[in-house]
């Protein structure tokens, strides 16, 4: 698989609001507005598709919500709910494109 180049600089997480793809509802639509943490799993996160400007829908939610189903760039993508609180977003919607 393909390295992409990463400026980790590019995320500045502290000043990114408080919400992530964990606490989206089902049929939200929002966009991507950055990752937290560090090291190979950002990544990899990365890679799938949720990097800034992205827009993801939530698909659906396990009965015990974990794992979580996300609609990116026409494909369904699984993600534990500890990863989706890695992604931070707001409102597709909401203006900030």
């Amino acid at each position: 698989m393909a390295q992409i180049p990463v400026d980790d600089r590019s995320f500045v997480t502290n000043e990114l609001p408080s919400r992530t793809l964990r606490d989206c509802r089902k049929g939200d639509c929002v966009q991507v507005l950055g990752l937290t943490g560090t090291g190979a799993y950002r990544h990899r996160l990365m890679e799938m598709g949720f990097v800034p400007g992205a827009i993801v829908r939530v698909d659906r939610r396990a009965p015990l919500a974990d794992p979580i189903i996300f609609y990116l760039k026409n494909y369904k993508v699984s993600l534990r709910s500890n990863e989706a609180a890695m992604v931070r977003v707001c409102t597709a919607s909401d203006g900030r494109h």
